[in-house]
């Protein structure tokens, strides 16, 4: 979900307010902005040298509970869904904001309220996909066509396995939303289930698991 331009327009760096988070289904459920609105809020009240860490970032969503400038802070509901934001899909939120200032290379495990800053001023690092060679994060589904995508993920199946092999959604979205985190991988097949992510809606699932796909139902794949 993309940063409403009035939100980045208003934002002040100097004021550290909690987000607007609303409930669904009697939950609250954090959006990238809000959850990086509350995760600097919290390093700012709650954090000594202005950073949070991963194992930090973990805790609080194992226990509910960070220690953290030297004591156990409680988290409130809302906070609890923005770490939960940031953790999600093997911490990708965690990770652009880690690499958003300086780029990839510069991943320490640790996010400060600059960072915090930065990400939200530049709605591609706060929701980029890829990075640059500037270090930006980019939509990165527009550096692909669709053909060139299924081609590279129809390798992934290989030629030997039948229509019905499956991948879980869940490989996908960890592959596409953060691939610093699969430095095993090839960048072309991360890059290609980025593009299938951003045209989901036109792969043909015929009402299977929606949590997995089928080698069948990328090769039939209506592409560009």
């Amino acid at each position: 979900m993309a940063i409403p331009p009035n939100s980045r327009r208003n934002f002040d760096p100097s004021v550290f307010n909690e987000s607007d988070m609303r409930k669904t289904d009697g939950r609250y459920v954090a959006t990238d902005y809000q959850a990086t609105l509350e995760l600097r809020k919290f390093i700012k009240d709650n954090s000594s040298d202005g950073f949070i860490s991963k194992d930090q970032l973990t805790e609080g969503v194992a226990t509910g509970t960070v220690n953290i400038g030297g004591k156990d802070v409680s988290l409130n509901e809302k906070q609890k869904a923005a770490f939960a934001k940031l953790a999600a899909d093997d911490y990708s939120l965690f990770n652009r904001l880690d690499a958003g200032t300086k780029g990839v290379k510069s991943y320490d495990g640790f996010v400060g309220v600059v960072d915090c800053n930065d990400a939200i001023q530049d709605s591609a690092k706060l929701h980029g996909s890829d990075k640059s060679k500037k270090g930006y994060w980019t939509d990165a589904a527009k550096t692909m066509s669709e053909s060139e995508a299924k081609k590279i993920l129809l390798d992934v199946f290989g030629d030997d396995s039948p229509d019905d092999s499956q991948r879980s959604m869940e490989w996908v979205r960890g592959w596409a939303n953060n691939p610093a985190a699969y430095t095993d991988i090839d960048p072309e097949r991360a890059h290609a289930a980025i593009v299938l992510l951003s045209h989901l809606d036109e792969v043909n699932q015929k009402g299977g698991d929606p949590n997995m796909i089928t080698k069948g139902e990328i090769r039939n794949w209506k592409t560009d």
